[in-house]
């Protein structure tokens, strides 16, 4: 667990802001807790909150205070010397290398970026086709590297590709972002993966491994590069690291505040790794489905049939 502060924008009060990621699922969803003060006057004065508990947090939907206050979290998953050093919008070095950044832009504008050498996929331009188009293909260049260039991407999956009929009808690809965040209550979806409070300045984020590239999170490991023949490989991880940086979209440089800290010149202080213990049987459990008891009074309201002739 990591705690501190960090303040969003220059002229505010000063209240408390949580931000925890939930990483994993089930019995495995680890947390990492990363405390940050709210200073940003219109969060933490909505008047759109509800007292209504989903287990560790209250929710706020609020998107008006999104325009004013924006929060990235840099998450290390391998070795502390490989990964991108530079945050995106606002260009800040990190301490360390970084694979993923959890943008948090407001409901609707958030996702996980990766460091573009580590993106799954790449863009491939299409010879010949008019209109130029292009195609997201396997990227067998996959790997971990040092570097400074701050690029960042989204993932981009193609369920359906690019094709063209018999009668010479262009279907264009259908994609979609893989690694956009759905902000809402889980109570009220399954598939939510954050929600914010701005009454208890809480931000709550759940990751599942996968999006993270783990291949094995029950030995720690991590999708490390691709052998020359192509194959997927991996790599135990010590643990991750965790870096975090408010700033006002509007005018992203410099940065309104970070965490952890540094001293004198230094932005950022060295980042505690966050680890998790490796397991050989997965613990599990029954659950009710959301729907279950709509489903019982549904069925339940079915006539009988009639018996068979």
């Amino acid at each position: 667990m990591v705690s501190s502060r960090c303040a969003p924008a220059a002229r505010a009060r000063k209240s408390r802001l949580t931000v925890t990621a939930r990483i994993g699922v089930a019995d495995r969803c680890y947390m990492a807790r990363l405390g940050l003060a709210q200073a940003c006057r219109r969060f933490s004065n909505s008047n759109h909150c509800e007292s209504r508990r989903t287990r560790r947090t209250f929710i706020c939907d609020s998107t008006s205070d999104w325009a004013q206050a924006h929060y990235q979290i840099g998450i290390d998953t391998y070795r502390r010397n490989l990964g991108d050093t530079r945050l995106p919008h606002t260009g800040s070095p990190a301490p360390v290398g970084l694979e993923f950044v959890l943008d948090l832009g407001g409901p609707g504008a958030s996702q996980l970026l990766v460091d573009h050498p580590y993106n799954p996929y790449r863009a491939l331009a299409i010879p010949g086709s008019k209109p130029p188009a292009t195609q997201y293909v396997y990227n067998p260049a996959l790997r971990i590297v040092a570097n400074n260039l701050g690029e960042w991407d989204s993932v981009v999956a193609v369920p359906n590709r690019r094709r063209i009929g018999r009668d010479g009808k262009i279907y264009p690809a259908i994609s979609y972002n893989r690694n956009r965040l759905l902000y809402s209550r889980e109570s009220d979806n399954s598939l939510a993966d954050w929600v914010a409070n701005a009454t208890t300045g809480v931000i709550e984020v759940r990751l599942p491994w996968g999006m993270l590239q783990l291949v094995d999170p029950s030995t720690r490991s991590v999708l490390f590069s691709n052998t020359s023949a192509g194959k997927v490989s991996g790599a135990t991880t010590d643990g991750f690291r965790f870096v975090v940086e408010s700033y006002d979209p509007s005018n992203p440089h410099p940065a309104a505040d970070n965490l952890p800290r540094g001293t004198g010149t230094s932005k950022f202080a060295a980042p505690p790794t966050w680890s998790w213990p490796q397991w050989e049987n997965p613990q599990w459990y029954a659950e009710i489905k959301p729907l279950f008891s709509a489903m019982q009074r549904t069925f339940a309201g079915i006539p009988e049939h009639p018996p068979a002739r």
